[in-house]
């Protein structure tokens, strides 16, 4: 699968293998993948911070309606032909891979209307499309601190100060407050972990 532009400095079999390793697959004892409740264990599975979610980290689409109750609107189906509705229900491989291919894509697109993307390393390109997989289109709005120290990494033309002001990026994302050395993690770390800790180590480092 090629993104037909020369935007994307980076291997893109390389990304997508990536992105789909730290996503996972939940699957049954036959190895089937099937569909389950994505965040934290010790909250309810209507919980606001727990998603339905199947394939390659495909949240499923639901509308709310006027009762308060949910409608699926996600076209994708089982290998019943069922829509999905709840945890345990089985998509087939093929189903999964095209989901995966077009959720890369809708990303990928996402994060290369990010300031400066064009710019960007190929390394830190595919920190930037990593994180827009995970967190979706937008969540730069959610860390103004951070795209503070990234236009100033961007605009300075001293190594030094680009160098730390990357660093401080860095350290925004993976803190609920990077000026309090005793902050908690930022949703974001706290929700990946290791996956967050690797993708901001090489937008830090260029490597």
């Amino acid at each position: 699968m090629t993104t037909g532009s020369s935007v994307y400095k980076f291997n893109t079999k390389k990304m997508m293998e990536e992105i789909k390793l730290h996503e996972g697959s939940e699957r049954n004892e036959s190895g089937q993948i099937i569909s389950y409740w994505d965040g934290p264990k010790d909250k309810p599975k209507n919980h606001v911070d727990r998603k339905l979610t199947t394939g390659y980290g495909h949240l499923v689409k639901f509308k709310k309606n006027k009762d308060g109750t949910y409608t699926n609107i996600d076209p994708i189906r089982d290998i019943y032909g069922k829509p999905i509705t709840r945890e345990g229900q089985i998509l087939s491989e093929q189903v999964a891979e095209d989901l995966f291919n077009k959720d890369y894509v809708y990303h990928l697109k996402a994060a290369s209307k990010l300031p400066y993307f064009t710019s960007l390393s190929p390394n830190r390109q595919m920190s930037m499309v990593n994180i827009t997989f995970n967190m979706g289109p937008g969540w730069d709005s959610k860390f103004p601190k951070a795209m503070e120290d990234y236009d100033e990494a961007m605009t300075s033309t001293n190594a030094a100060q680009k160098a730390n002001a990357f660093y401080n990026m860095g350290q925004q994302l993976l803190k609920f407050d990077a000026d309090d050395p005793n902050s908690k993690p930022s949703k974001y770390a706290e929700d990946t972990k290791g996956r967050a800790k690797f993708v901001v180590e090489r937008l830090i480092n260029d490597g």
